[in-house]
């Protein structure tokens, strides 16, 4: 039997948004991605993982 450890990407929140989401999803990686680009795909990969890659769209908009 396999424990369950909680990582950053974890949420008990259920109420939390796609939008919220995203937005900590783009802050945590973003954090860990200090070049621009390297960020960017991090992120986009992150949401992408998170079957959350529409909801970046609105996000992504304004880094362009």
């Amino acid at each position: 039997m396999s424990e369950h450890h909680h990582t950053e990407h974890d949420t008990d929140d259920e109420s939390e948004s796609e939008a919220e989401r995203v937005a900590r999803i783009a802050e945590e990686v973003g954090a860990e991605n200090p070049d621009p680009i390297t960020r960017r795909e991090a992120i986009e990969l992150e949401l992408e993982d998170e079957n959350l890659s529409e909801a970046g769209e609105t996000l992504g908009a304004h880094n362009e």
